[in-house]
């Protein structure tokens, strides 16, 4: 049975072909990776800004059903790693190390490190590529795309978080709801000679400053008419081509198998250690949590 989509992404060419525009809402799909791992809201942020920069790498490749994409940053800060993985066909997973951190400004970045892209096709060797994490999302991926794949990108991408008073008033752990997750992202095609692509690099650029910043766009609630909405303001009086529109869905490869073979890696030792309980009680069956989706798997020891 299909998954309910939870976002979708468009990829289409501009009509002077000078680039491939991608757009990307995917406020419900962030929304439900942090309940799944109960994240408070800087490392939502963190989360949302990753999937939303998976989900535009993966729609700037081939985005065939065999094709997938892992992001991992490996960085310092008190968030600890932050991956986000498309698993083909739209499906996306993603978490973070320490989703609870003790921190309390939405600007507090990832903290200095490596971030990886590792993309996967068929049987074909994963081509794997690494470059230094200054620790804000945007601006790895933008540095990645340039240093590695060769392409010179504009992007853009914005999470809104906002308290929610009826979860509040219900009592709720996370008294918080993701109200906006979009962004777009901009490849500046090969041109005949440098002139005529850095010329077409500041059409883009000057393009964007009219729309002014993303955070201040009124961005429809609907996820498709979102994504008209980035288009109409990124290409307004001209016609782009669409190349493809794909919805995004969760999904998770975790099993009772895998969670069983994680565990037999432990050594004797770490398992004794995980088998006690509070109170020092060895137990006979053991809680083993998937940290993408938080399904718990109880594994005879």
């Amino acid at each position: 049975m299909a998954s309910t989509p939870l976002g979708y992404f468009q990829k289409s060419l501009s009509e002077d072909q000078s680039a491939v525009i991608v757009a990307v809402e995917a406020r419900a799909l962030v929304e439900d990776i942090s309940k799944r791992i109960s994240a408070f809201p800087p490392a939502m942020k963190h989360l949302g800004e990753a999937v939303l920069a998976a989900a535009l790498m993966y729609a700037l490749g081939d985005t065939s059903e065999e094709e997938k994409l892992e992001l991992q940053w490996k960085c310092a800060g008190p968030f600890g790693h932050l991956y986000a993985d498309m698993l083909g066909a739209g499906r996306v997973r993603a978490t973070i190390q320490n989703p609870r951190p003790e921190v309390y400004d939405f600007n507090h970045n990832l903290g200095a490190g490596l971030m990886q892209a590792r993309r996967v096709k068929g049987d074909f060797p994963a081509n794997t590529g690494i470059v230094k994490s200054v620790g804000v999302v945007g601006e790895d991926v933008v540095s990645y795309l340039r240093d590695s794949e060769q392409k010179d990108c504009l992007l853009s991408i914005y999470v809104k978080i906002e308290w929610d008073k009826e979860a509040e008033a219900r009592g709720a752990l996370r008294p918080f709801k993701v109200v906006r997750a979009d962004g777009f992202l901009i490849n500046i095609l090969p041109q005949s000679d440098a002139s005529k692509k850095e010329d077409y690099i500041s059409l883009w650029k000057q393009r964007i400053g009219v729309g002014g910043p993303l955070d201040e766009w009124a961005m429809p609630t609907d996820s498709s008419e979102a994504l008209r909405f980035i288009f109409h303001i990124l290409t307004v009086g001209s016609k782009p081509t669409l190349y493809k529109k794909e919805s995004l869905s969760f999904d998770c490869t975790c099993s009772e198998d895998r969670a069983k073979r994680a565990l037999s890696l432990l050594s004797v030792r770490e398992k004794a250690e995980m088998s006690k309980n509070d109170e020092g009680i060895t137990l006979d069956v053991l809680p083993i949590t998937c940290e993408y989706c938080g399904n718990v798997y109880r594994i005879k020891v």
